[in-house]
């Protein structure tokens, strides 16, 4: 998962907001943020299975194309340690703002 500066948006006009994952039939597209919105609670919330259709919104995301230069990122979480140094390997070197945090995902819903 990715932390993206917003000034990203500034340099590419190429992107759209989602109001869930990006793959579900259900997701609308919008060039606005706005349609983040009803998500909202599904984002902020510790546990997002209490959400009516918390999975599918906690999902949602600005889709960027056509890439995005390494210093857009303000954070990077991954689930595990093999991850983050896969993430490292690739050389993003995001030092302090690499974070290794499973409880961010899905695997860390379940209680």
């Amino acid at each position: 998962m990715l932390g993206l500066t917003p000034s990203l948006l500034d340099y590419h006009d190429q992107h759209c907001f989602t109001d869930g994952n990006a793959a579900s039939e259900l997701t609308l597209f919008a060039k606005g943020p706005s349609v983040v919105l009803p998500s909202l609670e599904a984002l902020k919330a510790v546990y997002w299975n209490d959400v009516p259709d918390g999975k599918r919104r906690r999902c949602a995301e600005v889709l960027v194309a056509p890439s995005i230069a390494p210093g857009f990122i303000e954070v990077a979480i991954c689930s595990n340690a093999e991850t983050a140094a896969a993430v490292n390997d690739a050389g993003l070197y995001l030092d302090d703002r690499l974070i290794v945090d499973p409880s961010f995902f899905f695997a860390g819903a379940f209680r």
